[in-house]
């Protein structure tokens, strides 16, 4: 034994104790946030590119730029959507920007010894299409890419402090938006070798990198701020000088006109983030082409898309449209809100679409979790419970019954005025999917939002246990699996079916696959849900 301790982590042949790492059998699968939280594509001013980013309530604005209006480009509504979910009850966004080929980023410089334009300027602010090789100090890629523009400001304080002073490598580095509000600060050294009171590297580039990811910095070999520098110590107020730039334009959209290109690379962008999320809105967009890519990426990721058709086209255009689409999934929805309101985000009226508004209720829904963790998914967002919230709402158009009908044989929820006790409400009327059935259970919102639940939780078990024994492997399955159905049925999600022994909610059956069952396990569950009172027949007789 050494020092105080009364064991030793690896015995040898030596006498004594050896205390092996605390053994957890405490651990397992709980499903994050992500049905709090959805993914959008669409058209911002700001944004990065190659990759989706969160946003949220409070910064949606500063990240994706300043509002704009429907009745300026359509491409709009996307952005009054996410910000209408977000109001409403999603916790965050993820978002993938849309953008053309032709874009384009530049880099900013700033350059402390190039020829001033006037006399009182000695540190120079430029772009370059290209990462600058000469003629620049100091290079920043600003990767949030706005439209509008950043502007860069530098301060270098005068040392030393007593004595004459001499050029100063430390800086601080501030990128701000066009109106002058700080996005980012970064205080270091020019010097690649400098270490700060901890010996992390101080060298600008390496104190950026370790904050953010949306700006990238270089640093020309040698670069100091001089002390005649506009840059370099203080005014004749004592206060700091900092060399600020005009607008620097280094991000060009390139136009608001996409190819199939440009929708697969943003597809391909939100399959693959490592961002959770775990609904889709299509924005508004009517582009027939993006919503079948939206849809198919729905199905392959197990989520649930909300599609608008257009609130402005009549019952027998939106049957059209809705015909057009060819989709027969239940993960997707199709609403149809034939009303218009005032434009929360611009002013003035509009017609926009409700699925932001149906995902952020959705979302709102699911963070009244149980004490099982089960949200109440069985209750479909429709009906007199979920109104529209929205001011100044008119309806357009009063579709007839027959046309009620027919938007419901062809899977479409319409978003209208209904009468009830107390008084009228702008409701979703109806739950449907967009399955293709009218016995199924699959045509029903909250039957496919309960069964991907569950899909999500079992698979996401099964994976933390891969690679281990075979007989471990279901003993632990089975234990999940019987917890996690129970609490289905607890949680008033599941009902006793008409097909399974004795009345049963569910079963399920865990054993090693016929042909491969040294490495394959089969897991195959069967679950009775709880339907929905979508119609209701009242017969009085009279009798004597």
């Amino acid at each position: 034994m050494s020092g105080f301790r009364s064991f030793v982590r690896q015995l040898g042949f030596q006498p004594g104790v050896q205390l092996n790492p605390l053994a957890d059998q405490t651990d397992g699968a709980v499903l994050d946030n992500s049905d709090q939280i959805f993914g959008v594509i669409m058209r911002t001013t700001r944004g990065r590119i190659d990759r989706p980013f969160r946003v949220n309530r409070t910064n949606l604005m500063v990240k994706t730029g300043p509002a704009e209006a429907i009745r300026v480009n359509a491409l709009n509504e996307a952005k009054l959507q996410a910000y209408e979910a977000l109001e409403n009850g999603a916790y965050e966004a993820v978002v993938q920007r849309l953008v053309p080929a032709a874009a384009v980023k530049s880099y900013a410089t700033i350059n402390f010894s190039g020829t001033p334009t006037n006399s009182a300027e000695t540190v120079l602010f430029a772009t370059s299409p290209t990462a600058p090789t000469t003629g620049f100090s100091i290079s920043v890629m600003h990767n949030d890419c706005f439209n509008d523009g950043i502007k860069l400001a530098l301060h270098a304080d005068a040392t030393p402090v007593v004595g004459t002073a001499v050029a100063n490598a430390e800086v601080t580095l501030r990128i701000l938006d066009v109106k002058g509000n700080v996005l980012h600060e970064f205080a270091g050294s020019l010097d690649p070798s400098a270490k700060d009171d901890f010996g992390n590297s101080k060298y600008l580039p390496d104190v950026a990198a370790s904050l953010t990811d949306s700006v990238e910095i270089a640093v020309a070999a040698g670069s100091t701020v001089p002390v005649t520098s506009d840059a370099y110590g203080r005014d004749s107020t004592g206060k700091p000088k900092w060399a600020t730039s005009g607008t620097l334009i280094c991000f060009t959209e390139g136009g608001t006109t996409y190819t199939t290109d440009d929708f697969d690379r943003a597809i391909s962008a939100m399959r693959n983030t490592v961002q959770p999320y775990g609904y889709l809105i299509s924005g508004g967009t009517q582009n027939l082409s993006f919503i079948g890519k939206l849809a198919s990426l729905a199905i392959e990721t197990n989520m649930h898309l909300d599609l608008d058709i257009d609130g402005k086209l009549s019952v027998d255009s939106a049957l059209l449209f809705a015909q057009s689409l060819n989709i027969d999934s239940h993960y997707v929805r199709f609403h149809w809100a034939p009303l218009d309101a005032e434009d929360p985000m611009n002013g003035g009226r509009a017609t926009w679409g409700v699925s932001g508004l149906h995902v952020g209720l959705s979302c709102a829904r699911n963070a009244r979790i149980n004490a099982r963790g089960f949200a109440p998914k069985n209750y479909p967002v429709a009906g007199k419970q979920w109104s529209i919230n929205r001011k100044g709402v008119r309806q357009i158009y009063r579709p007839t019954e027959q046309e009620l009908s027919d938007c419901a044989r062809m899977q479409i929820n319409p978003v209208i005025f209904e009468i009830y006790n107390g008084g009228g409400l702008y409701v979703f009327t109806d739950s449907l999917t967009a399955a293709k059935t009218v016995v199924s259970y699959k045509k029903l919102q909250s039957v496919a939002e309960m069964s991907a639940h569950l899909d999500n939780a079992v698979t996401l078990y099964a994976k933390e246990l891969l690679q281990l024994p075979m007989k471990e492997f279901i003993k632990r399955m089975t234990a999940f699996m019987d917890t996690l159905l129970a609490a289905a049925q607890a949680s008033d999600w599941l009902k006793p079916a008409q097909n399974l022994p004795n009345g049963a909610a569910y079963a399920f059956t865990i054993q090693p696959n016929q042909m491969r069952p040294a490495d394959v396990v089969n897991i195959d569950y069967f679950t009775s849900y709880d339907g929905v009172a979508r119609q209701v027949i009242v017969q009085q007789t009279l009798v004597k």
